[in-house]
């Protein structure tokens, strides 16, 4: 349980910057390049966010009018003896439609994997599936149309989450509940910066978040794209950033007032296979397998604890 804490801290630390007046039409996408180094092990891959239409949603007694953005796409890592693993993601998030803030989301990381070799090879199938909340909705003060270099102001975000493990198709361990304030500084630099991608050039407002430890996120927002073109995710006193998204498609009819959410999932992917090599270990030397249960999770309240 503890590697899970870690991921959810990893997961929990992502944030997205809202909009003001979001327009998506069908068929409008955002590419993105991911890369981390966790535990001594590389995660890359791609994540694709595309709009499937409208909804309302109703979180802490407040609805929302929302956009749904569906996730999808492939993350891949290895470490100890599990061979290199594939992940496919899958998930949907839910962003404001009049400010483009992150309500929620429900995304799944998908994965097979063989540990050992020979008469000795085991195959793992694994399955992490994560929901979170946050209320009020995250970095409300950041808006493209009055937002300006040098800007500065701070926010606190209640945050929510539940993370479950599968593995083989039984439930490994209880759901593990996260409920979290979290303050954030956020600044504006006093400065553009041109920033290259597989998408092109653009010219950037640079902005940092901030929380209480001393963790960062730096976002790179392009109004051209309409969108973020480059995150990079920073634990405390780290001058090289331990996470990073970098825009290399995208499609958008309006490229203004725009925003992605972004949610880096790859040290989910990471965790999850020091997960399984740990439990397939164990495995090897436990009689009964534990009872089963259908991989089904929905986002409320914890019953027992915060």
């Amino acid at each position: 349980m503890i590697l899970i804490g870690v991921c959810l801290s990893a997961v929990l630390l992502v944030a997205s910057f809202p909009a003001s007046a979001v327009e998506r039409t069908i068929g409008d996408f955002y590419t993105y390049d991911f890369q981390t180094e966790i535990m001594g092990m590389q995660v890359t891959g791609d994540l694709r966010y595309e709009f499937e239409g409208t909804d309302v949603i109703s979180l802490d007694g407040t609805d929302y009018a929302v956009n749904v953005m569906s996730i999808s796409g492939e993350l891949s890592g290895g470490v100890m003896m599990v061979d290199l693993v594939t992940a496919t993601v899958d998930g949907t998030s839910y962003e404001t439609r009049d400010g483009s803030a992150l309500v929620m989301e429900e995304f799944a990381f998908f994965a097979n994997s063989t540990f050992g070799t020979g008469q000795f090879a085991q195959v793992g199938t694994l399955v992490e599936e994560i929901s979170s909340s946050q209320s009020p909705p995250l970095l409300s003060g950041f808006d493209p149309s009055s937002t300006v270099l040098g800007d500065e102001w701070s926010e606190t975000v209640m945050v929510r989450a539940v993370n479950a493990t599968w593995l083989n198709g039984a439930l490994w361990g209880d759901p593990v509940w996260t409920n979290q304030t979290i303050q954030y500084n956020v600044s504006v630099d006093s400065a553009t910066d041109d920033i290259t991608t597989k998408a092109g050039t653009f010219e950037c407002m640079m902005i940092t978040a901030t929380n209480g430890t001393g963790d960062s996120l730096v976002y790179w927002w392009s109004s051209e794209v309409g969108s973020f073109v480059r995150i990079h995710t920073y634990s405390e006193g780290d001058s090289e950033p331990g996470e990073t998204l970098e825009l290399t498609d995208y499609r958008h009819e309006d490229p203004v007032n725009i925003i992605l959410i972004v949610t880096i999932g790859g040290a989910v992917l990471a965790v999850s296979i020091v997960i399984m090599a740990v439990v397939l270990m164990i495995m090897r030397r436990k009689a009964p397998p534990p009872d089963l249960y259908e991989p089904q999770l929905q986002l409320g309240s914890p019953q027992d604890e915060e």
